[in-house]
């Protein structure tokens, strides 16, 4: 049933969703402040084609945590506009039934579209 709805979800905002998180890894790496968050960034593209049979988890075992400044420039850069994103195809894919499981895996990665550093999918 999983294989079935990552395919769905790739043709109805997945495979946007994970260029999104793609083009925020580069940007994370054009700003130099924010190169920690770049490889969670680019788990998350991947994570982002299949998210079904995943979790969110808190990762562990990657070194010190962000420094508070860090986290809020990834935040207004790009975190906000991710979960932003995340959650308008949310609820478009909600006014529809088969889209119900679509949206509410979109409303699990706002999680991380705020904190790519601490979560994951896994």
């Amino acid at each position: 049933m999983s294989t079935v709805m990552n395919i769905i979800w790739l043709f109805l905002g997945g495979l946007v969703l994970s260029f999104e998180w793609i083009i925020a890894g580069v940007l994370c790496i054009i700003f130099i402040i924010t190169i920690p968050f770049a490889r969670g960034c680019f788990e998350m593209a991947g994570s982002c084609l299949t998210p079904f049979g995943k979790r969110v988890v808190l990762k562990s075992g990657f070194g010190e945590p962000a420094r508070p400044i860090t986290a809020f420039l990834w935040i207004v850069f790009a975190g906000i506009w991710l979960a932003i994103s995340h959650l308008v195809i949310g609820f478009a894919q909600c006014c529809t039934i088969i889209g119900i499981p679509l949206g509410i895996q979109n409303f699990k990665l706002v999680q991380v579209a705020f904190n790519p550093y601490k979560y994951t999918l896994k």
